[in-house]
C-alpha cells in the first residue's frame, strides 16, 4: 500500500490527465479518481494509489456516487 505522499506523486500515463500526478488531478477533478478506481484494471498500482488519495480526501466514509442514486419524486 503506498503512502499518501507516494500516491499523490503517482503519475498518470493514460487518459485526459496523462502526465499529471494523482495529486494534481485531485486538485482539478477529484471525480476522475473515482473513475480510475471503477474503470482502470490494467494499471492496478495506479488504481490502488487513487484509492489512497480518495481515502485521504474523503476518509473511510465516502459520499454516494451520483450515478447510482435513485431519484424519488
Amino acid at each position: 500500500m503506498p503512502t499518501v505522499a507516494e500516491a499523490m506523486a503517482t503519475q498518470l500515463n493514460f487518459g485526459k490527465f496523462a502526465g499529471l500526478t494523482l495529486g494534481e488531478v485531485a486538485l482539478n477533478e477529484p471525480t476522475y479518481l473515482d473513475w480510475i478506481v471503477r474503470t482502470i484494471d490494467r494499471e492496478p498500482e495506479v488504481s490502488l494509489a487513487a484509492r489512497v488519495v480518495l481515502r485521504f480526501l474523503y476518509g473511510p466514509m465516502r459520499r454516494p456516487r451520483l450515478d447510482t442514486m435513485v431519484q424519488r419524486g
